[in-house]
């Protein structure tokens, strides 16, 4: 059955979590949505139809009969998305999501008991990725990862792509931010071939922005709507077109990353427009805006003195034991709920 993978809890404006989204293919597949439909229902993509094990003939051959009993797996990975949602249990409830809410959750199942292995994305995917823990990947940054410790070690996709499953990888599944880790988004080990991983670049706002902006260009061009669109179009391309020694397409495993909520937070300003007004965006309490009591200096790290955050926040100045000012808190979150709409 389709499952939802809701990792540990974290405060927004760090960079502590990456939730996993493990769909199986019974669940439709929908282009990025358009500002316009967006805004105008809920029910966005529903003249598609569904993509599953339904569309595996009934009559195989026996070259490929053994495909029909595989599921096929669409495996989406979301940088940096808060467990503080509502969806998750958490207090956060004015995001609107109506695709993750109204039509992935009520036929998932939730798990609230997952966690994030380390609190930097690109060593965290290469624990989820290859299922050792850090301190076995030794990968506590973004320049190491598994393989460095564990050359032959077999990575998630690399099963399935032994089992004989096309393996794809589109977006930010492994780290691939200015620097790959693994190298060449661990190439050939995990992907097929045929199916050349597909990351482009991710845009930035530049200085003095808050980490967040709303460019004035087609949605289509933003990178997660980029990544989104290869993924159907190489999904649908290979569900349509089998080739001709088998009638029944491979089975296949997909990864899709999508970045955002991750900073910086481009988003196209309808998903900003869509929100609260700044002044009704919810804060905790001061005390749960800092550090707790007694926590170690090692437990913190100021992400605003590292590139692109240096960049992106350098007009801010964060203290573990210091509250941001109300409207700027506000602000950010606002921006933040903006990219978890837009994801």
């Amino acid at each position: 059955m389709p499952a939802l993978l809701q990792q540990a809890r974290s405060p927004i404006l760090l960079h502590l979590l990456l939730p996993l989204l493990l769909i199986l293919l019974g669940v439709p597949m929908h282009p990025a949505t358009t500002s316009l439909r967006f805004c105008q229902a809920q029910d966005v993509g529903k003249e598609d139809a569904p993509i599953g094990d339904s569309s595996l003939a009934a009559g195989a051959t026996s070259s490929s009969r053994a495909y029909t009993q595989l599921q096929n797996i669409l495996y989406i990975i979301a940088d940096d998305l808060t467990a503080d949602l509502a969806l998750f249990g958490g207090k956060v409830n004015q995001v609107p999501m109506p695709n993750l809410e109204g039509r992935l959750a009520p036929r998932a199942m939730n798990f609230l008991r997952a966690y994030a292995q380390q609190s930097i994305c690109g060593p965290s995917r290469n624990s989820f990725l290859s299922g050792r823990h850090p301190d076995e990947t030794q990968s506590y940054t973004f320049r190491r990862s598994f393989r460095d410790a564990f050359p032959n070690a077999m990575s998630l996709p690399q099963s399935f792509k032994n089992a004989g499953f096309l393996t794809c990888g589109f977006g930010k599944t492994y780290h691939d931010e200015g620097i790959q880790s693994p190298p060449d988004y661990d190439n050939p080990y995990s992907w097929s071939p045929e199916c050349p991983y597909y990351a482009p670049p991710e845009e930035k706002c530049g200085p003095d922005h808050h980490g967040w902006c709303t460019p004035d260009m087609p949605e289509g061009n933003f990178t997660d709507a980029l990544v989104t669109d290869a993924a159907i179009e190489r999904l649908r391309a290979h569900v349509k077109f089998p080739s001709q020694q088998q009638q029944q397409p491979q089975p296949f495993f997909f990864a899709v990353g999508i970045r955002k909520p991750h900073l910086d937070w481009v988003i196209p300003k309808a998903y900003l427009d869509a929100q609260v007004a700044q002044e009704d965006i919810h804060l905790p309490s001061k005390a749960l805006r800092v550090s707790p009591p007694g926590i170690p200096p090692v437990s913190y790290f100021n992400c605003t003195i590292e590139g692109p955050w240096k960049q992106a926040m350098s007009a801010l100045i964060l203290s573990p034991h210091e509250p941001l000012e109300d409207g700027l808190e506000q602000e950010l979150r606002r921006a933040y709920y903006a990219a978890v709409t837009w994801m």
